[in-house]
């Protein structure tokens, strides 16, 4: 009798053993995730209205957008240009609609036209040359055509009329960093990119932020500079 107990207490181990197992030859995993709302700005191009130099900090086509843009002399009476200024191409890329704000976040050396200083309201500023990128072949529809510019940034400063004086006559047409000294909306549209990544020539929108300030004989300054920070939103 105690045998046949050890036997079949043997046989329901073998058994649960077996189940176990048996239970052990399939299992399964889970890949979850998340795909957020995003817009993205990068550096793409430079060019220059005379000899004016400019420098991303990361040279490389298709690197984060931080640039300078060195005018050096304003002096009228040394610098005969009708503007000095120029257009950095920036590559926007979004996977829904976005708007474009920009914002002078901070400034040295400016002062008041009734001083006699160059102020915020000399550089006119502006977004042109909408392009879709490359092949266009990765966007939605025509993101170019379909962007809407707040009024007064839409054209280009370095074209900007001057009064006899040859003080620009910016407004109302044309737009001048005074504009975005707090954060103002300047461009809004639909979806830009469908699908691609980080560095696919062909899904985006190439567009020129145009800076131009007109030479006159301004309070002499050792330095000036001024900050404008764009940011993308998405909706």
């Amino acid at each position: 009798m105690k045998k046949t107990l050890l036997l079949a207490c043997a046989a329901l181990a073998v058994a649960a053993f077996a189940d176990q197992a048996s239970a052990q030859s399939t299992g399964s995993v889970r890949v979850i995730g998340a795909v957020s709302p995003v817009g993205a700005i990068r550096w793409w191009d430079w060019t220059p209205t005379n000899t004016e130099t400019g420098t991303n900090t990361a040279p490389t086509q298709n690197a984060p957008l931080d640039f300078t843009i060195d005018l050096s002399e304003l002096a009228a009476g040394l610098n005969f240009d009708t503007y000095a200024g120029g257009n950095v191409t920036a590559i926007l890329r979004s996977n829904e609609s976005y708007r474009l704000f920009g914002e002078v976040t901070s400034s040295t050396g400016f002062g008041s036209s009734a001083a006699g200083d160059l102020e915020l309201a000399d550089v006119g500023f502006g977004i042109l040359n909408l392009t879709n990128s490359g092949a266009a072949t990765k966007v939605f529809g025509d993101p170019a055509g379909d962007a809407s510019l707040t009024a007064g940034f839409g054209n280009d400063p370095n074209l900007a009329p001057k009064d006899v004086d040859e003080e620009p006559l910016w407004n109302p047409n044309y737009a001048t960093l005074q504009d975005i000294a707090s954060v103002t909306q300047v461009m809004a549209g639909p979806r830009i990119s469908n699908r691609g990544g980080n560095n696919s020539p062909n899904n985006g929108l190439l567009v020129d932020f145009g800076f131009a300030v007109g030479p006159q004989y301004y309070t002499p300054v050792a330095n000036f500079e001024a900050v404008v920070e764009f940011t993308m939103a998405t909706p």
